[in-house]
């Protein structure tokens, strides 16, 4: 992947069911397998309506169970596509 000029780096947001979160804020397995190619960071979404302008710029988005991204929010995405 790219670096981005205007992050300095890809970000990879993590994206948890707040009601019931799957990693508990643990994403080392995810960043040891990425190592420093990109930027992880973990977020807490109770749905679609929880993403913030920083996951909605994120390159690559990994989302854990029960999250439901509808069609008008991926539209939103500038870097990433379903």
């Amino acid at each position: 992947m790219p670096k981005t000029k205007a992050a300095g780096q890809n970000l990879i947001a993590v994206v948890d069911w707040r009601p019931s979160p799957a990693s508990l804020n643990d994403i080392t397995i995810e960043q040891a397998i990425i190592g420093k190619s990109a930027r992880l960071k973990y977020f807490l979404a109770d749905d679609a309506d929880d993403f913030t302008p920083e996951i909605l710029g994120a390159r690559v988005i990994i989302v854990w169970h029960n999250t439901n991204i509808p069609a008008a929010t991926i539209a939103k995405m500038k870097q990433c596509r379903a």
